[in-house]
């Protein structure tokens, strides 16, 4: 009997041990592939790095030559003693979407399977990594150092008129025909016609005492009825160091209200991060309507009795903003900010001038009024400090899509509108740019036509960098956002 129970207990022990090693041995092969796992891992971890370095170092992340686009034709890194396809290693490509500035990038890692397996073990990660122009962009097109209005054929003959005390005091390109009727003047260079130049009584385009330094009339100049005559004299009311009949070509910027509307920050696609008091509605459904927009009613920019702001971060860095002060009276703006409907600056009070901070550039797909404002770069005193803007370091641009009429904010035609108001910055307007009433501006604007009336000085200003929404701007400095949007 006491035979029996020992043999018992013997197998009873040696099943026990049997399941123990088992158990012990099923352990470690579970504990190893969860260590390969970890590895392949930060394999993965280590392709998106290698990835993210290759971007880091372009001025321009914005171009899909950089990575390749595909798993097959996947970067391939060596760690550990890996090589010729054996482990340890990682694969790692990026796809670049152009319409949103974004990379799609990916990483698989790859680890020899511990339990004997030909299968590798890996892990895989993806991200996205946000393309975001720098905020201000080298100067590379001079057109944005003149006032240019492009219309052409008009009926009468004068495709841009100079009317009622005007005075242009900046480069000016016209590319259809110049009129300067009574009492106009240019007194700033150089000027650009394209078609020819007409000159009524009381005007002149530079004087005997202050010559302008170029004058380029293609196709003559006329003062009163006379006859035109090529290239332009005194006799024609024109003074100029260099007068001849050859305008240069310049490339003409055209906005892309398309892509802003996708890439803009505050905008319909990028909302604010953080925000207080009543901000823009950027946009009411999922596309651009043109002309006018699809936002009801008109935003006041600079309402005189409430705050609001906008901010748009990316991985803690702000890249987007615009806000308003009314007790300071400073409008705070970074980046490109795009409000599909129409707006204003209206702060009631011409003789208080308010003043913007930052660089940025504002697409409204509707009109834009500016009404007894003064908005400004600098100040000094009680209006804006025209001499000493530095537009390089402070520079708003308003680029307007609208037309005027139908219930719209400014006359039929218009795209802008400054009545009673004073501005240092850009303009652009895919239609016409209208100064009225004692208007004083510096710095570019580019429409169809501008009619300038009554009391109106225009200037620019030399540029030597742009704000990255600035229509013509040729992205030369675009570094990646950090990596978000983590899966795998």
């Amino acid at each position: 009997m006491a035979l029996v129970m020992a043999i018992g207990i013997m197998v009873v022990l040696g099943l026990l041990a049997v399941v123990i090693t088992t158990y012990t041995t099923a352990g470690q092969r579970t504990a190893s592939r969860s260590s390969a796992g970890v590895s392949a891992y930060s394999l993965a971890e280590a392709g998106i790095n290698n990835a993210m370095s290759i971007l880091a170092q372009q001025r321009n992340a914005g171009f899909q030559s950089l990575l390749p686009a595909t798993l097959a034709s996947a970067n391939t890194s060596y760690y550990d003693g890996g090589a010729n396809g054996k482990p340890p290693y990682v694969k790692w490509w990026g796809a670049y979407n152009t319409a949103t500035t974004t990379w799609s990038i990916s990483s698989i890692g790859y680890m020899r399977n511990p339990t004997g397996v030909s299968r590798l073990i890996t892990r895989r990660i993806n991200v996205s990594v946000k393309v975001r122009p720098a905020l201000m962009q080298k100067t590379n097109n001079p057109a944005w150092n003149y006032i240019i209005a492009t219309r052409t054929g008009t009926p009468k003959g004068c495709d841009e008129s100079l009317d009622n005390s005007v005075n242009i005091q900046s480069p000016m390109y016209v590319v259809g025909n110049l009129c300067l009727n009574t009492p106009s003047q240019v007194t700033g260079g150089p000027l650009q016609v394209k078609g020819y130049m007409k000159l009524d009584v009381n005007t002149n385009v530079g004087s005997s005492g202050a010559p302008l330094n170029e004058v380029h009339v293609k196709n003559g100049c006329s003062y009163k009825t006379g006859a035109f005559v090529s290239p332009c004299t005194p006799t024609q009311k024109v003074w100029s160091t260099v007068v001849d009949a050859n305008p240069i070509d310049l490339d003409l910027p055209t906005a892309d209200f398309a892509s802003w509307y996708v890439n803009s920050a505050p905008g319909p696609r990028q909302p604010c991060t953080t925000q207080s008091g009543t901000v823009p509605v950027f946009d009411n459904n999922t596309t651009w309507d043109a002309p006018n927009g699809s936002v009801p009613g008109v935003f006041n920019l600079v309402p005189g009795s409430s705050d609001y702001s906008c901010v748009v971060q990316s991985g803690g860095t702000v890249v987007g903003q615009l806000s308003w002060n009314h007790t300071t009276k400073t409008l705070p703006g970074n980046g490109t900010v795009f409000i599909d409907g129409s707006g204003t600056l209206n702060y009631g009070a011409q003789n208080i001038p308010i003043q913007y901070a930052g660089t940025g550039t504002i697409y409204l797909g509707g009109t834009l009024l500016f009404q007894n404002t003064q908005l400004c770069a600098t100040i000094a005193g009680a209006a804006c400090d025209f001499p000493h803007w530095e537009p390089n370091s402070r520079f708003l641009v308003f680029v307007v899509n609208g037309i005027g009429g139908n219930g719209q904010q400014v006359p039929t035609g218009d795209s802008i509108q400054l009545v009673n108001s004073s501005f240092e910055g850009g303009l652009f307007g895919t239609n016409t740019i209208e100064l009225d009433t004692h208007t004083q501006t510096e710095g570019p604007m580019f429409a169809g036509s501008e009619i300038l009336d009554n009391t109106v000085h225009a200037s620019t200003w030399p540029l030597i960098t742009v704000p990255i929404g600035m229509p013509g701007t040729i992205v030369t400095d675009a570094p990646p956002d950090p990596p978000s949007g983590f899966s795998g």
